[in-house]
C-alpha cells in the first residue's frame, strides 16, 4: 500500500514546488498526502520490522 501513495505524493510535491505563487488547494493535498505516506510507511516499518 505505501507504494501506492508514493506516486500521488511524488505528483502533489512536484506541483507544489512548481507553483509560482500560494495555491492552498495545492499546499492542503501536497500537506495531506505528506502525512498519508508518513504513516503508512511508519506503519509498514513497525508490522514488518517489529520496531515499536
Amino acid at each position: 500500500m505505501v507504494a501506492l501513495t508514493a506516486a500521488p505524493l511524488a505528483v502533489a510535491l512536484v506541483r507544489q514546488v512548481r507553483l509560482r505563487c500560494y495555491h492552498a488547494v495545492a499546499y492542503w493535498v501536497a500537506l495531506t498526502m505528506v502525512s498519508i505516506f508518513g504513516t503508512m510507511a511508519a506503519d509498514a516499518v513497525h508490522v514488518a520490522l517489529g520496531v515499536p
